[in-house]
Parts: structure tokens; sequence; C-alpha cells
């Protein structure tokens, strides 16, 4: 039985049906075209031969008709006509006069009913000799053409159009029996061809089935001989690959239960790292209540200070207008009398901070965003993130370098927010800086291409190791642990940032410095 019934594929999905009907249209179509051009041509042929007649009748017609023409006489023409009506295709012959007048007409066969005919008209001419003294003192030619009449002969295409149907008769017979004896060879070839393909497809199913030792019949000496060999090395191969599928699986199964043992010690480092920030969380919940009391207590004694102070003032100003100046404190008065008030000031300011830091650590340990200004310039925030650090850099010799153009455009976020992220940078580069000395640099630009605003703080500090890098804004990284870092300040900044749709980075040289870049989206429309 013929293997692709065995195999369950229809016969006109196989290659060799496509073939076969790709060949028998392509053969019809050119037998077509062929029979076609040969009939077409031969009904031009035809036609072309009985306009011949027809002119060879009309130019001895001519030759006779001409003289009877030029005198208009009739009897001569008739005389004329019926010696050239011995045509058996010739319809009707007509003489006009110039003038359309017809001057003579002879008949030949009636025409048959539903027949066709064609009809070919030729001029008539005479030479007229013409010498007149005009045409003599002109020069003109004597010799001139006169048209004296036309002659129409009409010929029967009766004839013709029988021996056409005759022709497309034979010419269709003959084509179609071309078509078929192409058809029946061009099958028994194809079937000559793709039957050692249908073996070798018979052999590929028994691989697909899972006989990786299949027995291939074959022609030695042809290209199925290659085929079938290739064919076996595929098995033999494929028998190779399921063992070392087998293998891998083994192998894949163990380094999957290494993966999982992995992946369970990640989730419950996440775990407690989760428990960690909720205790966090609570443990700031708590620590706002408690400095909040004391630092309300500061706040209303400074104020308090403040008045009496300034009750005190026109007092003291009228005792050293009197006695001069004198020792409050241990420093003159003159000093003391600005030294209180810019205390006072101070005092009020980092209250002020205190609460406002106490207020968005307490936002952000439950979760809560606070109302975001489309128009806060980070030249500002910058500024006063510095003088709150300004005492604590004159303190440690450090020196703070600001660099604020003034054509910063705003974004949009929370200004304590941002002030709290440049803080810490700050705070961070003046402890990176060995023995607390040397130079920070803070910067601000604008970049038009991303249209971003972008604060850079710059240390000399001794660098971060490259291992620490991909772990530096982790919760609970720090580098200084040994000294009271505590692992969140960059952490704690990212978050900040991210939420204000920017990018935080860092680029650092060990023993040289590093460089925090933070970048905010500018709130201007473009």
């Amino acid at each position: 039985m013929n293997p692709l019934f065995l195999s369950g594929i229809k016969f006109w999905k196989t290659l060799r049906f496509r073939l076969l009907l790709f060949f028998t249209i392509l053969s019809a179509i050119i037998t077509f075209s062929f029979t076609a051009y040969y009939v077409v041509h031969q009904k031009k042929t035809s036609l072309n031969r009985l306009q011949q007649d027809a002119k060879l009748i009309l130019s001895a017609l001519k030759t006779t008709v001409r003289l009877p023409l030029y005198a208009e006489y009739r009897e001569g023409i008739a005389s004329c006509i019926a010696e050239v009506m011995d045509n058996n295709a010739l319809v009707a012959i007509k003489v006009y006069n110039p003038h359309g007048a017809v001057l003579g007409e002879g008949h030949g066969k009636s025409l048959t009913k539903g027949g066709k005919t064609i009809t070919v008209r030729e001029d008539v001419f005479i030479h007229d000799y013409n010498y007149t003294p005009e045409s003599l003192l002109l020069g003109e030619d004597p010799k001139r053409t006169k048209r004296i009449g036309y002659i129409d002969i009409t010929m029967d295409t009766t004839a013709v159009a029988g021996q056409m149907r005759s022709l497309y008769q034979a010419a269709m017979l003959i084509g179609f029996i071309f078509w078929l004896s192409t058809s029946i060879i061009g099958f028994l070839l194809l079937r000559h061809i793709t039957e050692p393909f249908q073996k070798l497809l018979a052999g590929i199913k028994e691989i697909e089935k899972g006989n990786l030792e299949p027995d291939i019949r074959f022609s030695p000496g042809d290209e199925t001989e290659q085929a079938v060999n290739a064919v076996k090395d595929l098995a033999a191969s494929l028998r190779e690959r399921e063992e070392e599928n087998r293998r891998l699986n083994d192998d894949l199964i163990r380094s999957m239960r290494l993966e999982v043992r992995e992946e369970k010690k990640k989730m419950m480092a996440k775990l407690i790292n989760t428990n960690r920030m909720t205790s966090l969380g609570l443990l700031v919940s708590s620590m706002a209540h408690e400095i909040n009391n004391p630092n309300g207590s500061i706040r209303f004694s400074n104020e308090y200070v403040a008045k009496m102070w300034g009750a005190a003032l026109p007092l003291l100003d009228k005792t050293q207008s009197r006695e001069g100046d004198f020792l409050l404190c241990g420093l003159p008065y003159s000093e003391a009398r600005h030294e209180v008030l810019t205390a006072c000031d101070n005092i009020e300011r980092c209250t002020a901070r205190i609460e406002h830091v106490i207020k968005d650590l307490r936002s952000y340990s439950l979760g809560e965003r606070l109302n975001p200004d489309p128009s806060v310039h980070i030249n500002a925030v910058a500024e006063s993130a510095i003088s709150v650090l300004r005492a604590h850099g004159r303190e440690n010799e450090m020196q703070i370098l600001t660099d604020f153009p003034d054509s910063i455009p705003p974004v949009h976020g929370n200004a304590k927010q941002l002030e709290q992220v440049l803080l810490n940078l700050i705070m961070n580069a003046t402890q990176a800086s060995s023995e607390r000395k040397g130079t920070i640099n803070v910067a601000t630009r604008y970049d038009a291409t991303s249209r971003q605003v972008i604060v850079e703080v710059t240390d000399e500090g001794k660098g971060i190791d490259p291992d620490d890098m991909p772990r530096l804004f982790d919760p609970f990284f720090s580098t200084r642990i040994d000294e009271g870092g505590s692992g969140l300040g960059l952490y704690i900044s990212k978050y900040i940032v991210d939420e204000h749709g920017g990018t935080i980075s860092a680029e650092s040289t060990v023993g040289k410095g590093s460089t925090f870049r933070v970048a905010l989206p500018c709130s201007l429309p473009a």
C-alpha cells in the first residue's frame, strides 16, 4: 500500500500533487497560448489573402474603367464590371463619380443570411495635360493628376469563416491531445522522481514515532542514498542527544533544587529585612512622639527668651551709652547683643526643621505622600541644606563651595524631602573626608536635552570600593557601621528621588573622592 495513505497524508496535500498541478497548469497555458496564436495568425492570413484578391480585381478594373468613368459612359462601365465578376467571393462592385453618384454596379453571388463581408475602396485618377498661357509663364508643371471617381468592391468572408471553424476545431483537438499526453507523461515522470522521497518520508515518520533505527529502502548511487544516509546519521545523533538530554535533565533537577534553596534563603532575608523596616517604622513613630514634646518646649522657651531679650535691649542700650561697653557672659555687650539674636534665630530655625523632619519621618514610616509643589527651586533647597551644615563644616575645618546658576528652572516636588536628600549627601561627603578636612563642591545645572535639573555633590574623600557600588543604595548597608552609620541615609534618599520621578547615581575613584548626582525632571512645559 502507498506509504502516503499509511501515514495519513492526503494526496492533494503532497508535494507530488502540487508539482503535478503546477506542471499541468503550466502546460495548459502554453498549449492554449500557442493554439490561440496559431488560430489568430491563420485568420489574419486568410483575411489578408481575401483583401489581396480584392485589390487585384480593383487593379484590373481601374485599368479598363478609367476612360468610361472619365466620360461617365455607363454602358462602358457596366461592360468593364462584367469582365471581372467571375470571382466566387465577389459580392458587389460599385463605381462612383467624384461627387458620390453611382455610375455602374455589378452583383455576384447572393450573400447568405448572417454572412459577413469586407469592402475595399480605391480612388481612380487620370492625368490632365493643361497647357495654359498662365502655367507656361509661371513655369508650372502642366501634367496634373485628377481624381475622376472611386470604386468599392465587397467580398464575402463566409468561406473564410468556414475554414476558420474547421481550423478552430482541429487546433482545439490537437491542443487538448497534446495537453493530455503532456500531463500523463508529467505525472509518470513526477511519480518516478518523488517515489524515493515518499520512502524517505515514511522512514522519517518511523523516527518520529520513536524508532531511531528505521529501515529505508533506496536506489544506490543517486541522491536518495545520500539523503537516507543523512537521515540515518540524524537518527544516530538523536539517540546521542536523547542520552545527553537525560543527563542534562538530571543535572537541571539538581541545580533547580539548589536554586530553590538559595531562593528560599533570599526570601527569608527579605522577610527579615521587611520585619526590620516595620520595626524601624514603629521606632520612628515612637521617636517622633518623644522628640516633638521637648522640641515644642524648646521652641516655646526660645520665643519667651527672644521676647525677654527684646524687652531688655532698651535698658541695656541705655546702660551701654551711659557707662560704655561692658561684659555680658564673657562677651562685650556690642557682640553679645547680635550673638543672642542670632542664637534665637538659629534655635527657631532648627526647631522648625526638627518638626519638619519628624513629620517627614512619620509620613515615610506610614507610607504617606506630602503635597508636592510645582515650583520648587533647587538652588534654594541646596542653600537651606548647606546653611544647616555650615556650623558643622566650620567646626571640622570643612569648606563647602557652591555653584548655583540663576537660570535653573523649578522642579515638581516637596522641598523638605529634597532638602533631606541633599543633607544626607553633604553629610556623607563630610564624613568621607579624611580627618574632616578638605573641600566639598555642591553644584546645580540644567540639562536642556533631557530637561532635567541636576545637583552634584563632590568630595575629596577616600572613595568607595568598586565591590560596594552595587549595594550602595540597599537598606542597612553602610561602610561606616563601626562609626555609627545606620545604612538608611542613601536608601531613604533614593526612595525620595524615585518618588519625585528622578534618578540618583554615584561615581567614585578610590583615593580621589566621590560624586553623587541627583537628576530631577523640570516642571516647566517644553
